[in-house]
């Protein structure tokens, strides 16, 4: 599923919803779903995501540490810097 614009609950409620397996995120966007209050991140029931990817800008590491623990390290892929070197 592809929500018309990014809210943070919304892309939980829809995991839930549809029991997503896969989540592409940006560090912002794991920031702003991090920053929800734990009743609004517990509300939703996360367990079918096998696979997010983060992507499009270095994640800072305390928050890679907390989606790791929150959502399991096996779950948390990262996708940085390969198309990101200068060229020559």
């Amino acid at each position: 599923m592809i929500l018309p614009r990014f809210d943070a609950e919304a892309v939980l409620k829809a995991v839930d919803e549809h029991k997503g397996t896969w989540l592409y995120l940006v560090p912002t966007m794991m920031s702003r779903i991090w920053k929800l209050p734990p009743e609004v991140k517990n509300k939703y029931d996360v367990s079918s995501l096998r696979t997010v990817w983060h992507l499009a800008a270095p994640c800072p590491p305390w928050l890679k540490e907390a989606f790791i623990h929150w959502l399991g390290p096996d779950t948390i892929m990262e996708l940085y810097a390969g198309t990101e070197a200068p060229r020559r």
